[in-house]
């Protein structure tokens, strides 16, 4: 069987992680704050801020790295949890 390149291209999309938030979904949620509690092991875990195009740190997206997983996880998106 022969695979064409779109067909490589597709699995290769079902395999990439998206998120899709609608306007307004997050505004009830709770502020993003300096750390978080990990659903992975319990712990806490220092919240980090991706950077803009001038380098500016920026609540866009937060960020957290698990220590007994490796991982890194998305937050929060413009300030709000997820």
């Amino acid at each position: 069987m022969n695979t064409t390149k779109q067909q490589v291209n597709e699995e290769e999309e079902e395999n990439i992680p998206f998120l899709a938030i609608g306007t307004h979904e997050l505004d009830d949620n709770e502020e993003v704050g300096e750390v978080i509690i990990c659903p992975h092991c319990n712990q806490k875990h220092k919240i980090t801020y991706g950077t803009d195009e001038d380098g500016k740190e920026t609540k866009l997206l937060s960020f957290y790295k698990c220590k007994k997983t490796g991982k890194s996880y998305i937050a929060g998106v413009a300030g709000k949890l997820l």
